[in-house]
């Protein structure tokens, strides 16, 4: 009776051990071993031009002052993928909508912009640090060149088009999801019900 209450008891432990060793050695992600190749793009030069126009608009023709008038200020503008991001300060749904239909561009994507803080430097307070005390005489450079050693502008260098580049697998990934310890476990657990069936049968 205690030998065959101990075997059910070594039994299901060892099914239940061998089942569960599967989910101990998962793996978190398939195929870790392929190849990633990652394509690089440029931004578009007409991205940067239509950046330019935006800056004439805003700053040289004064747009960004007739924003400021409204509490509207402009921190920055960049160019991203294919639209070109202008930040701005307070942020609000109605202020970006403000935004885009003085400029009436299309791709223009604005977003929440942080105002840069000048910071006053003052003889009277002794906290604040002389920006010339921060400096020595090693960080101090001097450049001296002849006009025929100054190379032309690298844009002639310029790569117009990107090139994915890959490097080969080095081993065969397995690709089904069964791994060996989940057949070991499964034929441990069909085994155990066997062994139990015959011994229930035989008693």
């Amino acid at each position: 009776m205690i030998e065959r209450k101990l075997l059910k008891i070594l039994s299901l432990s060892l099914v239940l051990s061998l089942s569960l060793i599967g989910f101990v050695f998962a793996e978190t992600k398939e195929n870790l071993d392929e190849p990633v190749s990652i394509q690089i793009t440029a931004v578009d030069e007409e991205m940067y031009e239509e950046q330019a126009d935006i800056d004439k608009l805003l700053f040289e023709q004064n747009y960004a002052n007739d924003l400021e008038l409204k509490g509207i200020y402009i921190t920055h503008t960049s160019t991203v993928d294919d639209y070109v991001e202008i930040g701005i300060t307070p942020y609000t749904p109605e202020n970006a909508d403000a935004v885009v239909r003085l400029l009436g561009k299309d791709n223009v994507k604005v977003v929440e912009g942080v105002l840069a803080e000048i910071l006053q430097y003052s003889t009277d307070n002794p906290e604040t640090i002389d920006p010339a005390e921060l400096a020595d005489d090693s960080q101090i450079v001097d450049v001296t060149a002849d006009a025929e050693d100054i190379s032309q502008p690298a844009d002639e260098d310029v790569v117009e088009d990107a090139e994915i580049i890959s490097a080969p697998a080095e081993k065969e990934v397995e690709k089904n999801g069964i791994s060996p310890f989940n057949i070991l476990g499964l034929s441990a657990f069909v085994i155990g019900i066997v062994v139990v069936l015959f011994k229930k049968k035989s008693a």
